[in-house]
């Protein structure tokens, strides 16, 4: 097997330089600076540009004006039965819009969910109650975040990994407009 030569920040400046269609690049030509590159890291770099590139979706789906934000799935273990979707959705548009459900490939169903809260013998008790829908007004942010609304995943046929990527169909009204996305997996909410 013949090694693979390293990259260096020349060859990295020329070869992007022809590809973007310019001749040479300043630094690399007087020799500035040499920065070894190795695949690994190039590697690190295009996912962690993919993934924040995945973190914020424009869409117009059938004249739907939705731009969705932050958009992730809690990773748990393989014996839950339910998961959670959290996301922010901003209504573009000059009409109210309601998040009447969503499906995906791992469940069942999947319902717009509110917390509730109780007192009961002085103690404030914190619950969840399915709802047939959440609007979102003009111009309005709708945030789904844990401890609060969010799009409960239930009857999970697979149990998505911290790191994979899960299909997601998010249903609007007025009508039943969808909007497809593809959201990460992770443990925690992204900082």
């Amino acid at each position: 097997m013949r090694a693979q030569p390293s990259l260096t920040y020349e060859r990295v400046a020329s070869e992007t330089s022809s590809f973007c269609g310019r001749s040479g690049h300043r630094g690399a030509k007087a020799g500035a600076f040499a920065y070894a590159v190795t695949a690994y890291e190039i590697t690190q770099i295009i996912l962690s540009l993919l993934y924040v590139c995945s973190l914020s979706v424009t869409a117009l789906a059938d004249d739907l004006p939705i731009k969705v934000e932050h958009a992730w799935v809690q990773a748990l273990p393989p014996v839950a039965e339910a998961t959670a979707a959290y996301m922010k959705i901003r209504n573009l548009g000059q009409a109210p819009l309601k998040l009447i459900g969503a499906s995906s490939p791992i469940a069942t169903r999947i319902e717009p969910m509110i917390t509730t809260k109780q007192v009961r013998n002085g103690q404030e008790i914190l619950g969840m109650e399915a709802v047939a829908e959440l609007e979102i007004p003009p111009g309005g942010t709708l945030e789904l975040k844990p401890g609060g609304n969010h799009l409960m995943i239930m009857g999970l046929t697979s149990h998505p990994k911290e790191g994979e990527r899960v299909k997601l169909t998010v249903r609007f009204a007025p009508g039943d407009q969808r909007l497809d996305l593809e959201i990460p997996v992770v443990r925690q909410e992204p900082k």
